[in-house]
């Protein structure tokens, strides 16, 4: 009798976790459908930058990030710069058009079918957000590149050459 209790309770647990998961998912959507783009042009765009961008958009939350402030730091570490690239979820690298589309006052939802139907892509949301997917079904995985760029306002780190007079 215990077992078929704990059993009927890991089963409603499992049920509410999916529907939870499932409400998160028709809340992005609805959200994603109220907010406008004003204005997005992509000319001969790297595919994934706009993917980046199409999944920085879709997960900020109102207010949305404002920039950051200016500072003078001496002795700053090195500025990082992010980069992204995707790669199919068996490890493979993916080939991905340049992209090229203009539009106007377009809610993010319809952007986001319009990126992905010219990439030849396909999408979901989930709890963390839209996944992408190739047309036979391979899902994209977001891979993180960071690379160090130099000291604070871009100069020389050091040890390149150009950092020493």
């Amino acid at each position: 009798m215990k077992r078929i209790l704990t059993s009927i309770a890991v089963l409603i647990l499992a049920c509410a976790l999916r529907a939870e998961a499932q409400t998160n998912a028709v809340q992005m959507k609805e959200r994603l459908s109220r907010v406008i783009v004003p204005s997005v042009e992509f000319r001969e765009a790297n595919a994934v930058d706009a993917l980046v961008f199409l999944c920085d958009a879709s997960t900020s939350e109102p207010p949305y990030p404002t920039p950051p402030i200016g500072l003078i730091i001496t002795n700053a570490p090195p500025v990082v710069k992010q980069q992204y690239r995707y790669e199919l979820d068996d490890g493979s690298e993916i080939q991905l058009p340049s992209l090229n589309l203009e539009c106007r006052r377009i809610p993010l939802l319809e952007l986001i079918a319009l990126v992905t139907e010219q990439l030849g892509l396909t999408y979901t949301f989930d709890e963390a957000g839209i996944q992408f997917f190739t047309k036979d079904g391979r899902r994209l995985i977001r891979k993180e590149k960071v690379e160090p760029t130099g000291g604070a306002y871009g100069s020389p780190a050091a040890g390149e050459p150009s950092a020493h007079p």
